[in-house]
């Protein structure tokens, strides 16, 4: 779970599920796990963070309820 996140947040992008399976080494079913696992700690923790699924892949994001405060910053 935790080199999931961690690559997740270091690309900055989305990364496809096939790539995380391969540097992971790990099936798909445990990368989804994962990805479950860490958007359920995200939400319990009211984090401003979360896993979203794009193009067969996974990207970390803003949960979209600070979109105000991300256009702030620009």
């Amino acid at each position: 779970m935790q080199k999931t996140e961690s690559l997740l947040f270091f690309v900055g992008d989305s990364i496809p599920s096939s790539k995380l399976c391969e540097v992971c080494e790990t099936e798909e079913i445990t990368i989804h796990m994962a990805i479950y696992r860490l958007n359920e700690i995200y939400k319990k923790s009211n984090s401003g963070i979360e896993i979203i699924e794009v193009d067969n892949g996974y990207q970390m994001c803003t949960v979209p309820k600070n979109i105000a405060y991300i256009q702030k910053y620009k």
